[in-house]
């Protein structure tokens, strides 16, 4: 049997692709950096076209600021060609480096914007996710002057249809934009822990995990702390080992309670990690990755996707620590602080680059060659060769013994007949080509008869007259048949 075309590369597909049933195939990163300006609460970026419940967004800032209500920066993907970002003050400029990555199939996005009720206010979920596959990513803005207990907040998925955003201290006007990403090519591993108000580091126990595929994504509450000690509220996170994640910071002073997600990936995506070390004057720093494809890679800080760790503790200004992460070419990493404070500086960072679409190459359609139809030429060659050789010698002796001039006429009229008859048949059965040569055998039979009969009869006149008739008589009969050969 042979099979259609169009099934047999059905099948090869559907064979390759369950060798893949469980990656994320991701269509395309696109990447840009946008400015607040300076008197402006928002700006906006303009992208193809996306699918956005299969798109996500994630982004850092550089800022010099010491006011949450200009500092504290949110950003969503408002519809398919727009990612909005904004602050509810307007002083001060903030440069933004944004991704936004989407999937072909794989990944699923819900998001919303929520304003904060409570200490904890609830979110329930469109839909239910699968809590090892899923994480949160939330960025807030919110009011105030100083950065205190209303301006961090911690995410969670408490159930596969709720989502938890919590703060130390209740504070009106704070909104959350919020992401649940669900990734079937990931296996996600959670973990609540706290730093104590005397803790400068906290560890976490993971199960066992690739550290070349594992993203770490973590949220936190703070108290309130010193006002002017911004190094107790900046958190650096790092998965330090394949069964450890590692959180710390440079300042204590009072608590810290951190959410984190372990995100391994099970499919071809690579995930490259560090942390950068700045000095008290850099405000740049590059670091040498391996080359990953710019149009499906993303560049990510650590706390609430940019922070990292600083021991300034001259005022609140996050800004020492807060990091814009930039994929400047496919081998290089760039990270940009917009103030040093005059104080060193550490960031933990991810590169992650998601798995290429499996490719499929379909074994090739067979060429069937139908065996043609054998044409049966029977060409009989029929040889038929009577030979009849008929010899009537009637040999007529007459001597009467008379006494006379005899006249004698002698008239043999012999009569020949020759009738050949040959019958063939050929019933060619041949496979292939078959050309039966039939041979014929013709067999001829001749009989002459001659029958001579003299009457003398004598006259007494002087005058006989004999009279002789010679009638021969030849009869042959020809007999064929033909015998076909194969």
């Amino acid at each position: 049997m042979v099979l259609p075309s169009r099934l047999i590369l059905a099948l090869v597909v559907a064979l390759a692709c369950t060798g893949a049933a469980n990656a994320a195939v991701v269509n395309l990163v696109q990447s840009g950096t946008a400015t607040i300006a300076d008197t402006a609460s928002s700006t906006t970026a303009t992208i193809t076209s996306v699918d956005t419940t299969k798109a996500f967004l994630v982004f850092d800032v550089a800022l010099d600021s010491v006011d949450p209500v200009n500092g504290q920066i949110s950003g969503q993907l408002t519809n398919a060609t727009t990612v909005t970002f904004a602050r509810n003050g307007t002083v001060g400029a903030v440069t933004v480096k944004w991704y936004v990555a989407e999937f072909s199939s794989g990944v699923s996005v819900q998001r919303g914007s929520t304003v904060l009720t409570a200490t904890t206010t609830d979110v329930t979920l469109g839909a239910g996710v699968g809590l090892t596959h899923s994480f949160p990513l939330i960025s807030l803005r919110s009011d105030g002057v100083v950065y205190s207990g209303n301006d961090f907040v911690r995410a969670e998925l408490t159930t596969g249809t709720n989502l938890a955003l919590t703060t130390m201290i209740f504070a009106s006007n704070s909104t959350v934009e919020w992401q649940v990403i669900e990734f079937t090519g990931a296996n996600v591993q959670t973990g609540n822990v706290s730093l104590t108000a005397g803790s400068a580091s906290v560890t976490s126990t993971l199960t066992s995990v690739d550290t070349t595929k594992t993203w770490l994504v973590y949220t936190y509450t703070s108290e309130d702390g010193t006002g002017a000690d911004i190094g107790q509220k900046l958190v650096r996170g790092q998965v330090t080992s394949a069964t450890q994640v590692t959180l710390d910071r440079d300042n204590t002073g009072q608590q810290i309670d951190l959410t984190w997600y372990a995100v391994e990936f099970t499919d071809g995506t690579a995930v490259q990690s560090g942390s950068q070390a700045f000095a008290s004057a850099d405000t740049v720093q590059n670091a040498t990755i391996s080359s990953v494809t710019t149009t499906r890679a993303i560049g990510v800080g650590g706390s609430h996707m940019r922070g990292g760790i600083s021991p300034y503790n001259a005022d609140d200004n996050p800004g020492v620590a807060w990091f814009t992460v930039d994929l400047t070419t496919a081998t290089n990493l760039k990270m940009t602080r917009a103030t040093t404070g005059s104080a060193a500086a550490d960031l933990g960072w991810f590169v992650v680059d998601f798995a290429p679409a499996p490719t499929v190459t379909p074994t090739p359609t067979p060429t069937v060659t139908p065996t043609p139809t054998a044409t049966l030429t029977a060409t009989p060659t029929v040889t038929v060769t009577p030979t009849a050789t008929v010899t009537a010698t009637p040999t007529v002796t007459a001597t009467p013994t008379v006494t006379a001039t005899p006249t004698v006429t002698s008239t043999p009229t012999p009569t020949i007949t020759v009738t050949p008859t040959a019958t063939v048949t050929v019933t060619p059965t041949p496979t292939g080509t078959v050309t039966p040569t039939p041979t014929v055998t013709p067999t001829a039979t001749v009989t002459p008869t001659a029958t001579v009969t003299v009457t003398p009869t004598p006259t007494e006149t002087g005058t006989p007259t004999p009279t002789a008739t010679v009638t021969p008589t030849a009869t042959a009969t020809e007999t064929m048949t033909p015998t076909p050969t194969e």
